[in-house]
């Protein structure tokens, strides 16, 4: 109904996206999406209620599809705006960095003539920057599993070899832009190490 509010269903990802696109929250807060409502206008106001931090707050998003037109048109979340252009340290377990590892990954074992995937092995270090998009830089420890890659295209299950895996370091920068596809695309790397463990 145009200028009602509807109440959306928080378990659509493409919220968490907006937000993220709209670069209002550092990548160590805190955030909850408590409730979402859309309104027709001349485009859609998309009203957020948010805790962030622990302190409840509201974001409007305002979207005109056909002339390009994204605004905020309201933030009265304390200090959560992002400092665009800097490097800050990233949340690993965040779904856009997780995303990035993946890519890495996949290209990792595209330039590997191993027949078996690499796959992560320990934690990941990432530092990210607000772009047109965001920029994350990754540090993390790779090695040989005992799935083959003609076998499998995703390897997220697949166990580390423990008995013949060396282990090599990982570093690449990967540029995250949720509205693009591909979305995730390597700008630098990735690159390879081997290291003792």
């Amino acid at each position: 109904m145009p200028g009602g509010l509807s109440t959306q269903p928080l378990t659509d990802p493409k919220w968490v996206a907006m937000l993220n696109n709209n670069n209002l929250f550092s990548s160590n807060a805190q955030l909850e999406i408590v409730k979402v409502e859309t309104q027709v206008v001349s485009g859609i106001n998309t009203f957020f209620t948010l805790k962030v931090d622990g302190v409840v707050c509201t974001v409007v998003l305002y979207d005109q599809a056909w002339t390009g037109t994204h605004e905020v048109t309201r933030n009265d979340c304390p200090k959560t705006k992002r400092m665009a252009g800097g490097w800050h340290p990233g949340n690993p377990t965040d779904t856009n960095v997780m995303g990035a590892v993946t890519a890495v990954l996949d290209a990792v074992n595209a330039m590997s003539n191993n027949m078996f995937a690499m796959v992560q092995n320990g934690d990941v270090k990432v530092e990210q920057q607000v772009v047109a998009g965001e920029n994350y830089h990754l540090k993390f420890l790779v090695g040989s599993s005992t799935c083959t890659k003609s076998d499998h295209s995703d390897y997220s299950h697949c166990p580390l070899d423990a008995v013949n895996s060396m282990a090599t370091m990982v570093e690449a920068t990967v540029w995250f832009q949720a509205w693009r596809k591909p979305q995730y695309v390597i700008t630098n790397g990735p690159t390879t190490t081997s290291v003792d463990v």
